[in-house]
């Protein structure tokens, strides 16, 4: 069988259930707001016979003709009879519907019930007002007209909603079978990588399905872009370990660097880096993850500021820079991650040695305010435009003094996300005389 018969014969199957459903679900709803209308209209009527009664009793209204003419228009379905009687049992008005006078038979399949109201007036009983009234209300004539009218309306206006539904049916599955067909060859010309061309549907859902085929396809050659960034992000993670591995052993190979167990630890540190490097390779190229996650513990900013201008000290020595540090004497302590805080500042001063030239100086400065730990890196470097000062922390990105030094543009990428995974912030600002100054700030709490 046919896509296209297939089709047919749910849709047909779908529609004749949802006009049953529906119009049984839509029958009920109106038939109870008809209902409550009457009953509410029956209320409605009490009260103003009530009343009318009372001016009655009271002697507010001595023309008892003109008084059975107006009570008259009260007399409905629901209402078959209104009699009025004084305090002494005596009977002042009697009106009757002609449903009144039907047979006892018809009356009692109708369910006729008396009710009696007692009219008051300053708390004095004044006489009695007895109503006839059908007890249910469905079984009144106007109802039973009404629902009668409004089952013929459902069956003829289903019918009418069938034979057209079958006519457009046979027209849209002949042009969405068409579609489909088109739209297959559309999705073997993206697994064959042929040039995409195809034309658009006027049915909606095949054409959504035609343009997630065309996302797919630029998703596809997209994909490979994210791969290389990732993969960049990978390298470039793992040059600053490395190199600050071979500036510190080069230093010692030279006896620049003085060997000792503070320079082991520093080494230590620096390949315990690369090893939770590889650990988490897994993590770092898998596309469905894309946020860092952060491990958060109590840490030590100067701490962490000091290992690194340590371990990174020789590769500024060997260029000829001078890396300063102003150290404190108490402790910086917040509540962050240990790795991230390291790999920015590594980033911040591997960036600050590149463009720095021999001769010139880097300092980083570690202080605290009341809502925030500092980190400050300032260089006398070559520096940034205000143009490019905008744009420094996107991907790739790379200044227009950057051309000939190596380098990918991740670095100032990767500080922005780590700071972004511990809520901590990172800027830049264009010093006055000479070179760029990188501010990190972290929440104390």
């Amino acid at each position: 069988m046919t896509f296209r018969k297939q089709m047919v014969i749910v849709i047909i199957v779908i529609l004749f259930l949802t006009i049953i459903s529906n119009s049984l679900i839509s029958g009920q709803f109106i038939n109870r707001y008809f209902k409550d209308y009457i009953e509410d209209q029956y209320e409605k009527d009490v009260k103003v016979i009530e009343n009318y009664a009372e001016n009655i009793l009271s002697g507010e209204v001595d023309n008892l003709i003109q008084a059975n003419i107006e009570l008259t228009n009260y007399l409905s379905d629901s209402i078959a009879g209104i009699e009025i009687y004084d305090d002494k049992n005596r009977l002042i008005i009697d009106v009757k519907a002609d449903n009144y006078y039907m047979p006892h038979m018809m009356k009692s399949r109708l369910g006729f019930d008396e009710v009696i109201y007692t009219i008051t007036l300053d708390e004095e009983v004044i006489g009695y007002l007895k109503l006839e009234k059908i007890k249910f209300v469905g079984n009144s004539e106007t109802a039973v007209i009404f629902r009668l009218s409004m089952i013929r309306s459902i069956v003829i206006s289903g019918i009418l909603s069938f034979l057209l539904s079958l006519l457009v049916i046979g027209f849209v599955s002949k042009r969405m079978t068409k579609d489909l067909i088109n739209t297959a060859h559309m999705a073997n010309a993206i697994d064959s990588n042929k040039n995409l061309s195809y034309k658009k549907s006027k049915i909606k859902e095949v054409r959504a399905i035609q343009s997630t085929l065309v996302d797919l396809a630029a998703k596809l050659k997209l994909k490979e872009g994210i791969r290389k960034e990732k993969a960049d992000r990978l390298a470039h993670e793992a040059r600053t370990p490395l190199t600050v591995l071979q500036s510190n052993l080069e230093g010692i190979a030279d006896g620049v660097v003085e060997v000792d167990d503070e320079r082991f630890k520093i080494l230590l540190n620096e390949v315990n880096r690369l090893t939770v490097l590889i650990e988490n390779i897994g993590d770092i190229v898998d596309f469905g993850k894309n946020n860092i996650e952060p491990n958060l513990s109590e840490v030590d900013v100067d701490e962490i500021a000091e290992k690194v201008i340590q371990s990174m000290k020789p590769q500024f020595q060997l260029k000829g820079i001078e890396l300063s540090y102003s150290e404190r004497s108490e402790k910086n302590m917040i509540f962050s991650d240990e790795n991230l805080i390291a790999q920015s500042l590594y980033n911040l001063l591997s960036n600050a040695y590149k463009y720095t030239n021999a001769g010139g100086n880097v300092g980083v400065k570690v202080f605290e305010n009341d809502t925030d730990a500092v980190i400050t890196v300032e260089d006398t470097g070559c520096g940034l435009s205000d143009d490019e000062i905008e744009n420094i922390f996107n991907p790739y990105f790379r200044g227009g003094n950057s051309e000939e030094i190596d380098g990918l543009g991740m670095g100032l990428y990767i500080v922005k996300e780590n700071m972004k995974a511990i809520n901590g912030n990172v800027f830049a600002k264009k010093n006055s005389n000479k070179g760029m100054t990188f501010t990190l700030k972290f929440k104390k709490s």
